[in-house]
């Protein structure tokens, strides 16, 4: 039987791999069927926890926005201002504490990953 490692991203600055016995009936492993990082949980629950602090509007421009839409072509799908998506797109940073739109894709992707009922794609 011989085994390969799979890579699945950067952690806090080191690559995180794992080993896993391949065998001709195995799986390659996804994040459904391997195990949680420690702090991970917590952390799902704490992006979890500001998601449902936003807005229904808010949660409308940020789908809009992590799938890489402009301010304006958000304003001009929601029927909006520019101020306006402007000024809901400061309020769901701030309250996601993110520091950019990046950070929020990340956070949307995780809650997606993991099922959460309204997640923003």
């Amino acid at each position: 039987m011989t085994s390969r490692v799979a890579t699945f991203g950067r952690i806090d600055g080191y690559t995180a791999s794992a080993q896993f016995a391949w065998s001709s009936g195995a799986r390659w492993p996804t994040q459904s069927n391997v195990t949680a990082w420690p702090g991970e949980r917590s952390a799902l629950l704490e992006v979890r926890s500001r998601y449902q602090t936003l807005t229904p509007r808010e949660r409308e421009v940020m789908s809009f926005l992590v799938k890489g839409l402009l301010n304006k072509q958000v304003a001009a799908e929601l029927g909006m201002t520019l101020p306006t998506v402007k000024f809901h797109r400061a309020h769901l940073l701030e309250k996601m504490t993110a520091d950019s739109i990046a950070e929020l894709g990340r956070m949307s992707e995780r809650l997606e990953a993991h099922g959460d009922e309204g997640s923003a794609t």
